[in-house]
């Protein structure tokens, strides 16, 4: 990694010296992933053209199914996901970003396992890279044009940041499976999306796009939506899509999910709308978006989330030596 010249900061892993790490670990084909990402998360991928897959001309952009959305969409889908339909993914989208492709789904008896499992990773982990920089940049850029009479965003602005993003060399494998590049964001050119907050201008709302794409499995997306002010996104209580995951001929694609323990438990939406439960006897039937098992709400938010409280432990310290240190506001 150290010779990429995406890297801003990386650190050397070398088992030999007991340096390692665990990024790749969940993600080596082998552990299963009960937060996988949900159809919210799959329909606010860009396709490669640039536009929402809503209006989208490109081959393919109004189907969910994993082989579509890799040819389809941003090449950051197809780096970030296995094409193949993974049950012990709970959405059947199985993240791979941070495993090599030959690393992944390798057999435990593999001599290179080792490499994909525990803490014993040793491959390339950069600590900051030029994307985290160069969008950090354009959106505090944006945000200061926006809010606080600053320069607009030019478009070698987008080239410098966004667009030099979009421009990555393609893996060679990538391009056999027909991904494309996706095109690069013009000024005040952007795309039509429905789904864009009334109250996020349509450049930051492709910024922000563009950091869910980059970031997703990373550090990013908690605090992002926090400093938005945007924790409804977590309210899976807004929309269908939060429940669901791929779309899935089950037969076909994951006939795991045709055992007897999942009768009454295996469910798709269909192209009609309605929601087909698996009886035993209908798995013709179970073509559709996949409803994620187990998925359920979070607790309710407040404005208090957006703040962090002081520890009891640090109050009871200041106490302690003479002094009171007063709890964050909603927290008390």
């Amino acid at each position: 990694m150290a010779a990429n010249k995406e890297v801003i900061l990386y650190r050397a892993y070398d088992n030999t010296l007991g340096v390692t790490h665990a990024i790749a670990s969940y993600q080596n084909g082998l552990e299963a992933q009960n937060q996988a990402v949900n159809l919210d998360f799959l329909k606010s991928y860009i396709c490669n053209d640039g536009e929402v897959y809503s209006n989208s001309s490109v081959d393919g952009a109004n189907s969910f199914r994993l082989e579509d959305l890799a040819k389809s969409r941003d090449p950051r889908f197809e780096a970030s996901f296995s094409t193949d339909y993974e049950t012990i993914a709970s959405s059947l989208v199985y993240g791979n970003k941070f495993v090599a492709r030959d690393g992944y789904k390798l057999s435990t008896s593999h001599p290179d396992y080792s490499k994909w499992a525990s803490n014993t990773n040793t491959s390339d982990a950069p600590v900051i890279r030029l994307a985290e920089v160069v969008l950090n940049w354009i959106e505090a850029k944006q945000i200061l044009a926006e809010s606080f009479g600053g320069a607009p965003v030019t478009q070698q602005d987008l080239d410098k940041s966004i667009n030099a993003i979009r421009n990555r060399p393609l893996d060679p494998i990538a391009i056999q499976k027909g991904v494309k590049k996706t095109a690069p964001l013009i000024l005040n050119q952007y795309p039509n999306d429905p789904n864009r907050d009334a109250d996020v201008s349509p450049l930051m709302w492709e910024i922000r796009r563009e950091r869910r794409m980059e970031f997703v499995f990373e550090f990013s997306r908690l605090q992002d939506i926090r400093r938005w002010k945007k924790l409804e996104y977590m309210d899976f209580s807004r929309k269908q899509d939060y429940f669901l995951g791929a779309w899935v001929n089950v037969p076909q694609d994951a006939k795991g999910l045709l055992a007897d323990k999942y009768k009454g438990v295996t469910k798709v939406l269909n192209a009609a709308g309605n929601v087909v439960t698996y009886d035993g006897t209908n798995a013709d039937q179970l073509v559709g978006f996949l409803f994620i098992q187990n998925a359920k709400n979070r607790n309710q938010f407040s404005e208090r989330n957006y703040l962090a409280p002081v520890g009891l432990a640090q109050i009871n310290e200041y106490e302690q030596r003479g002094y009171k240190l007063t709890q964050t506001k909603y927290w008390n």
